[in-house]
């Protein structure tokens, strides 16, 4: 498995690697979830993989579905610049 887990382009080493990033920014941010999804924030801008996305929605969207244990989708439309959102979304 080795460092291609998170360094590859694919859609599940980009969500390993958020995940990875969501949890080292909670471990240094003493637990403060606010504070943690901001540093994700700032860790999403030095990550070149994910300059195809828009980073305060991909932010969004991580909040959301670590709140409620969902699958981040990194195909939906919505989390691209200017991406519009799926029928049916909330």
């Amino acid at each position: 498995m080795g460092s291609d887990r998170y360094f590859s382009n694919d859609d599940n080493s980009i969500r390993a690697a958020l995940g990875r990033m969501v949890q080292e920014s909670y471990q240094e941010a003493n637990c403060n979830l606010n504070k943690a999804y901001d540093l994700v924030r700032h860790k999403m801008e030095l990550d070149r993989r994910l300059d195809a996305f828009d980073k305060d929605r991909l932010k969004d969207k991580l909040v959301q579905t670590g709140k409620n244990g969902a699958y981040l989708d990194l195909s939906d439309p919505y989390l691209r610049p200017g991406g519009s959102k799926r029928p049916f979304e909330r």
